[in-house]
C-alpha cells in the first residue's frame, strides 16, 4: 500500500463512505480505485488528486499534504544515479535489494533522517559504548578475548577497550564486588544459534536466560562474565 492509499482508505473510513459510491462520484471505476487504495497503480493525475481533495472537502494544507503523499505514492519508482557519487548509485541499489526486508522501525529512521535535512543531520546518534565495570582487568581481557573472540583495542592500568565486529565496550577497574553484580549490556548478534552453541560448550550460558524468543521482538540469551556483569546478546525477530 502507497502512503497516498493508505490515506485515502482512512479518509473514507473517518466519513464512513465505500468505495463504489466514491468512485462513481469521481468518475473512475471501483477496480482502478481500489488499486490505487493498494498501492497497485502508479500516481494518481494531478487532475484526479484535486477532485478527491474537493470530494472529501480538503483545502490550504491538508490539500497540500494530500498532493505530497501523492507525489511519493509510486509503487515502481524509478532512482536516476547518473551523474551522482558512486557511495549515491551504491546506496541506491542497497536500498532496491534490501528495502523489502527492513522492518518498520528501520523505515522509520530513514525516513526521519531524510526529513531533518542537512543541517540537522550532522547532529546524529550513532551508536553507544557501554563501559563495564570489572575487579580485574587482566581476568576480564582474557574472558572476552579467549571465550567470545573480542580484539583489545587498547588498555591502561585502569581502563580497557574491546571490539568484535561492530560490538564495543569498555571496562574500568572497580574495587566494589557490588557494582558488576548490578551491571548488564546487550550486544546484538547475526548466527545467535552458533554463538549459543559455542557459549554452552564454555558452561557460561546463564542458568535462567537460554536461547529463546522474548516478546520484544528477539530471540536471545544472557552470560555471565567473571565479576558478575550480565551479557545479553540478541538477534531481532524477522516479522
Amino acid at each position: 500500500m502507497t502512503p497516498f492509499g493508505a490515506r485515502i482508505r482512512e479518509l473514507r473510513a473517518q466519513r464512513g463512505l465505500n468505495l463504489k459510491d466514491m468512485a462513481e462520484a469521481l468518475e473512475i471505476s471501483s477496480a482502478y480505485l481500489s488499486a490505487l487504495e493498494h498501492g497497485r497503480r502508479g500516481q494518481p493525475s494531478p487532475q484526479l488528486v484535486r477532485q478527491i481533495c474537493a470530494y472529501f472537502g480538503l483545502f490550504w494544507d491538508e490539500a497540500e499534504a494530500l498532493e505530497r503523499l501523492a507525489q511519493v505514492s509510486h509503487p515502481r519508482v524509478t532512482v536516476d544515479t547518473s551523474g551522482l557519487s558512486p557511495r549515491a548509485t551504491e546506496l541506491a541499489n542497497q536500498l532496491s535489494e534490501r528495502i523489502r526486508r527492513l522492518d518498520a522501525a528501520t523505515v522509520d529512521e530513514m525516513l526521519a533522517l531524510l526529513a531533518e535535512g542537512p543541517r540537522r543531520a550532522a547532529v546524529r546518534f550513532r551508536r553507544a559504548v557501554p563501559v563495564v565495570p570489572s575487579l580485574d582487568l587482566g581476568r576480564s581481557l582474557a574472558f572476552y578475548q579467549e571465550q567470545l573472540g573480542f580484539t583489545v583495542l587498547f588498555r591502561t592500568e585502569d581502563y580497557a577497550a574491546l571490539v568484535r565486529g561492530a560490538a564495543e565496550f569498555h571496562l574500568w577497574r572497580c574495587h566494589d564486588p557490588a557494582i558488576p553484580r548490578a551491571t548488564g549490556f546487550r550486544i546484538e548478534a547475526a548466527a545467535i544459534d552458533s554463538l549459543h552453541t559455542a557459549c554452552s560448550a564454555a558452561g557460561i550460558v546463564h542458568p535462567d536466560a537460554s536461547l529463546g524468543e522474548r516478546p520484544w521482538g528477539v530471540r536471545e540469551f544472557a552470560i555471565v562474565d567473571p565479576d558478575g556483569n550480565l551479557l545479553t546478546f540478541f538477534e531481532r525477530l524477522r516479522r
